[in-house]
């Protein structure tokens, strides 16, 4: 009977998909059946670069436009990815003369774009249309139509698109299946599922790479996007200082951090690189060079590009956050449901970066995300590593120390995490498995790793910059002088409002959100850029982190999660004060909140037996599924840096007009 009722969910899924398909998304299609087509008389100006047509003697209600205008090259080819901008003028039983409506767009190799639903009241006597396209070619009139009849187009991409939604929906709700098992790691039926999860990720991880490659969105000049590439070159040539020849001109200028005296005295400069005692080096932490790309291209001769390793590390993160969620349950015994552990591994992989760090593929996002895969694992080895009750693994305190240690040769800032392992310990530490005479050889393998590579780290930054603090970002090349640079507390204000309650601005129309107006009235140099909303509304499930103060819950888990809260705190402020705001900088701190957001899921039943058990169970199945959707909408903000429609504005529009009403 259950069987039975599982079929028949799954079938009504499909009917529902197909109806939405055919009956909203082709409404206009079905809709013009009804137009009477109407006859006119066409007259064309060109002023500028624009092509004005008016249309004349139409004497009817005016319901459509077809403009099959194409934006061509000199050779009358058709230039893909280009919108041209339209702006209609109408008159009719409410305007005698011309009164204009919104910009719209069409793009010349997409027919749907090319119908433009009007609005209007009672009959028109002529319509003008204005059509410009800034420079980027010639246009050319195929055809123009009024009232003209809408082909029929299903689109398989949509229906997937409604599929994958209402699946997500069905799988995760009440009543679901996956919420009557508890999580075991024995499971064959739960391994397979995870398997086709991961394998999911590494597709849509593989589709966005090969969006981004269709535009060469990564160059291979010397440019933002390769200071890992370079500093590879550079180390396997036996030095730490870059390849590039210094700009003659730079010692003609008194401070060379003055991004305005720079350009003033002329040269090349490499931007985004740091600068000192006359040589460039790279202040992006040098561990993903020394584990991936220098290994391979000593041994291979092959120089890999940083998308390339972005997607390795973003599987990395992957695994490791199912190795996470699988010792913190080991770890401290919890009973959660596979369906809870699945909610819980999609929640932490937005908010680790796993769809917004990944997309990018470039030296920023790798940055944040090697540190942020290091931390799982490192955090997943040393909860393993003890059962609580006095069995310690001295190789994987080893492990897990090394990876802990490797955040600070990524991030650096993050190494703070580290910290956490008293939390992790707490009760060997009060029992005197640590720091005690029995405990010296846990203290040494804990320790040793973390000291072996700060060691190294702090070498590293002396041969280049005279301090083993300085990791170089002070001497970065970028639009402000960086060396003399001041922080203030008024930052904190707007900081702590952009970074964790800001709203998400949404709109009625593709793709829905937008970016925040980040405006200030600070008189200093702040960083801000590229927000469009604060941690819980991207992520709901962190506002749960609130509730690790539960006065009802007691023991090291609790306390783990309270020293995680105040960590996470640490890293916003000091995102704040060092950085600026910017949503990529966001990645440092919100996985940080949904763990401790998890922990406090897991510690609650999957109860839907009574109204507030279900009632909990829809919020946080909700918060995680809408915190998915929203890091791929975001994806698609015109404005968005590194957005879809700057690296692939071909197949943006494509997307776009699929979802045009």
């Amino acid at each position: 009977m259950k069987l039975k009722k599982e079929i028949l969910g799954w079938i009504l899924i499909v009917i529902l998909c197909v109806a939405i398909e055919v009956l909203f998304f082709n409404f206009r299609a079905i809709e013009s059946l009804s137009f009477e087509e109407a006859s006119f008389k066409p007259e064309y100006t060109v002023e500028d670069d624009s092509l004005i047509i008016e249309m004349s003697d139409i004497n009817q209600h005016v319901d459509n436009l077809f403009l099959d205008v194409n934006l061509c090259d000199e050779d009358s080819e058709v230039i893909s990815g280009v919108p041209i901008d339209v702006i209609v003028s109408k008159t009719d039983a409410a305007d005698s003369t011309y009164y204009e409506l919104q910009k719209s767009k069409i793009v010349s190799d997409n027919e749907q774009s090319k119908y433009l639903r009007l609005h209007l009241s009672g009959e028109s006597k002529k319509i003008k249309v204005e059509l410009s396209a800034k420079d980027k070619g010639k246009l050319v009139v195929k055809d123009l139509g009024i009232n003209k009849k809408r082909p029929f187009d299903f689109s398989f991409v949509r229906l997937i698109v409604l599929f994958v939604v209402f699946v997500s929906t069905y799988l995760f709700r009440n009543k679901s299946i996956l919420f009557k098992r508890d999580f075991s790691i024995k499971s064959k039926k739960q391994i397979a599922v995870m398997v086709l999860f991961f394998a999911c990720y590494i597709l849509f991880s593989l589709g966005v790479l090969k969006c981004n490659l269709a535009y060469d969105a990564w160059r291979t000049d010397p440019a933002p996007t390769r200071q890992y590439e370079m500093l590879t070159e550079s180390l396997a040539e036996g030095h730490l200082n870059l390849d590039y020849e210094i700009a003659p001109e730079l010692d003609q200028v008194d401070n060379p951090y003055d991004f305005y005296s720079r350009i003033e005295a002329g040269g090349n400069y490499l931007f985004d690189i740091a600068y000192y005692d006359h040589n460039y080096y790279v202040y992006f932490g040098i561990v993903p060079v020394l584990l991936v790309y220098l290994p391979i291209y000593l041994i291979t001769g092959i120089l890999l590009k940083t998308y390339q390793v972005v997607f390795a590390f973003g599987v990395f993160l992957f695994i490791g956050i199912f190795l996470f969620l699988y010792s913190l349950i080991k770890r401290h015994q919890l009973k959660v449901s596979f369906g809870k552990f699945l909610l819980a591994d999609i929640a932490l992989l937005m908010s680790a970066g796993g769809i917004a760090l990944v997309y990018p593929g470039n030296t920023y996002s790798l940055a944040i995300l090697s540190a942020i895969a290091f931390v799982f694992w490192g955090l997943s080895f040393w909860l393993l590593s003890s059962d609580g009750k006095g069995k310690i693994s001295k190789p994987l305190l080893v492990l897990g120390s090394i990876c802990m240690a490797l955040v600070a040769g990524c991030r650096p800032h993050l190494a703070i995490l580290i910290l956490a392992s008293f939390a992790i310990f707490f009760e060997d530490i009060k029992n005197s498995r640590f720091f005690s005479k029995k405990g010296i050889w846990n203290v040494l393998a804990i320790s040793l790793p973390i000291i072996v590579v700060a060691i190294g780290l702090m070498t590293y930054n002396y041969l280049r910059f005279d301090s083993i603090f300085e990791f170089g970002a002070k001497y970065n090349f970028t639009g402000v002088d960086m060396t003399h640079q001041v922080g203030s507390g008024v930052k904190f204000i707007q900081g702590i409002w952009e970074y964790v309650f800001a709203p998400i601005p949404i709109v009625d129309h593709f793709p829905y959100l937008q970016l925040r107006d980040l405006s200030s009235d600070y008189l200093g140099y702040f960083y801000l850029h590229d927000m469009y909303g604060g941690m819980i509304w991207l992520f709901p499930l962190s506002i749960l982190s609130l509730g690790i103060f539960s006065a009802n819950k007691k023991g090291e888990l609790k306390k783990f999660g309270i020293f995680l809260f105040v960590i996470g705190c640490v890293i916003v402020l000091a995102d704040i004060w060092m950085a600026g705001i910017t949503t990529r900088y966001m990645y440092d701190f919100t996985f940080i909140f949904v763990i401790i957001g998890v922990i406090v899921s897991f510690w609650s039943t999957d109860s839907t037996k009574n109204s507030e058990g279900r009632i909990k169970h829809f919020l946080v199945s909700s918060a995680v599924l809408v915190s998915f959707f929203i890091q791929v909408v975001a994806i698609l903000i015109p404005n968005i840096q590194s957005g879809l429609l700057l690296r692939n504005p071909d197949l943006y529009y494509s997307i776009e007009i699929l979802f045009r009403m």
